[in-house]
């Protein structure tokens, strides 16, 4: 009964999670935000706010194609709600079929802007960590999660909760001076306080053989979560739609000639915080019941070709302990330094003008989405498809788009690469006090006919800004 589940949370704002004789989520439907006519746009714009690609085939095609999308992202649902299910119960061998060999799962949100990670996962330290049956929730919150389809890579976005209350570890409360900053004396138990946390992700997946694999996850934001509430999520926006935008339930599309022109997001709603008690109670009594000497923590110096993992790292995300920190690990054989040569190129091209390179290597569905807030559960800023940063390409709108080449790292996954880093820019026009501005994203490529080519980039962290490069520094 070390295991068994007591817990249960607080009602709040329409939205429980339970842990009883399982655990479901009860989700009640998000309001659709009206739009309104607004004069400021809070990023510079030139072209459409777009979340996928514009609508160009006849009708019957269409159809056809969002028919296959549809079957698409429920594929991808039901693997996704597989794994975390798997995860959970300690069956490793599910995981280690649906997870490619190169997998990584990084922890922590420090890498959006440029900081260590609280710990990088390859496949064996996953699998160690599902053996061990470390997570006693671990359930993705259907109403978050988005998608990109790339043909056969799709990318998605959203959030899971989870606990992890890993065997080995003293489930009470350290001292206040011990954290991750000053961690405890050289073998002081570890120490943590079991919490309920949402975790904010980006992930990557791939049809291999006609089979779905997990290749990447990456944590975007982090946050103790009472109830399964986070917070700081964003639950109502105003849209600013300009062009010939619409509304189609609660998700903003557009068609046409890609005159659109912004999407404002004053972030002002946030999801309250909820009745705490029975979380944190339930959390302490459960975790109490692992045991020192339980299942075995991962061995830390796991390997993938040429990336060196810490699966001994400390992913107790509410930072109550002091297992240290690490570097986000990167990948340094020569397919991926071609691959970040690539990417530097891709950002040289943009103030250049160079649309024809630029258009040679950046797919047909190519998605660039502007802004954080997506990782906090609100509608992207501003979302580009190919056609609209193609224009802003040929006008040259761009006065300097510099990919930082000492922060830019990456993620192999056979023909997929993963890369994060951050890039310097700035805008004609724009007020010359903020004139520059960085950003810190994830990109995502995919190797088609023996070429690399570009599919994705998110922003991960929003932009720092300043009347100079050297005034925004390295943040």
């Amino acid at each position: 009964m070390g295991r068994q589940r007591t817990f249960e949370s607080a009602v709040a704002r329409g939205r429980t999670w339970r842990v009883g004789s399982g655990l479901f989520l009860a989700l009640a439907c998000a309001s659709v935000c009206a739009a309104q006519q607004a004069a400021r746009t809070p990023y510079p714009t030139g072209g459409p706010v777009v979340l996928g690609s514009p609508a160009t085939l006849n009708i019957p095609d269409a159809q056809a194609q969002a028919m296959a999308d549809a079957q698409t992202k429920a594929e991808i649902m039901d693997l996704a709600n597989k794994i975390e299910a798997a995860t959970v119960r300690g069956d490793v061998a599910y995981v280690d079929s649906v997870t490619s060999p190169d997998f990584t799962m990084v922890h922590g949100s420090g890498w959006t802007q440029g900081a260590k990670v609280t710990a990088a996962d390859d496949k064996a330290a996953y699998l160690n960590r599902v053996k061990g049956k470390d997570y006693i929730v671990h359930d993705i919150d259907p109403s978050s999660i988005h998608f990109e389809l790339h043909g056969d890579v799709v990318i998605t976005y959203g959030r899971y909760i989870s606990l992890y209350v890993p065997a080995g570890r003293n489930a009470v409360a350290p001292p206040a001076a011990t954290n991750a900053a000053n961690p405890p004396a050289a073998g002081a138990p570890r120490t943590f306080t079991p919490a309920l946390n949402s975790i904010w992700f980006e992930r990557v997946y791939q049809k291999q053989n006609g089979k779905w694999m997990y290749l990447s996850h990456r944590s975007v934001r982090v946050a103790v979560s009472p109830a399964g509430i986070d917070p700081g999520a964003v639950t109502s926006v105003t849209l600013n739609i300009q062009g010939n935008g619409f509304l189609q339930g609660a998700t903003l599309q557009y068609e046409g000639n890609g005159t659109g022109m912004g999407l404002e997001l004053p972030g002002g709603g946030r999801r309250g915080a909820g009745a705490a008690g029975g979380a944190a109670a339930g959390a302490g009594s459960r975790a109490a019941g692992r045991t020192p000497g339980g299942a075995a923590t991962p061995a830390a110096g796991a390997s993938t070709s040429s990336v060196v993992y810490t699966g001994g790292g400390n992913p107790d995300f509410n930072g109550a302990s002091g297992g240290g920190m690490i570097d986000s690990p990167t990948d340094s054989s020569p397919e991926a330094k071609a691959v970040l040569a690539l990417e530097r190129k891709i950002g040289d091209a943009v103030p250049a003008g160079d649309a024809d390179f630029w258009s040679g290597v950046t797919s047909d569905d190519f998605q660039m989405t502007h802004g954080n807030i997506w990782t906090r559960g609100g509608i992207p800023t501003l979302v580009d498809n190919k056609q609209s940063f193609l224009q802003r390409v040929k006008s040259k709108q761009y006065n300097a788009f510099i990919t930082d080449p000492a922060a830019q790292k990456i993620e192999m996954h056979g023909n997929v690469a993963v890369t994060f880093g951050r890039y310097v820019a700035s805008i004609k026009g724009f007020d010359p006090n903020i004139a520059w501005f960085s950003c810190w994203y994830e990109r995502v490529f995919e190797k088609r006919d023996g070429k690399w080519v570009y599919l994705s980039h998110r922003t991960v962290h929003d932009p720092a800004r300043g009347p100079t490069q050297e005034a925004i520094g390295d943040k």
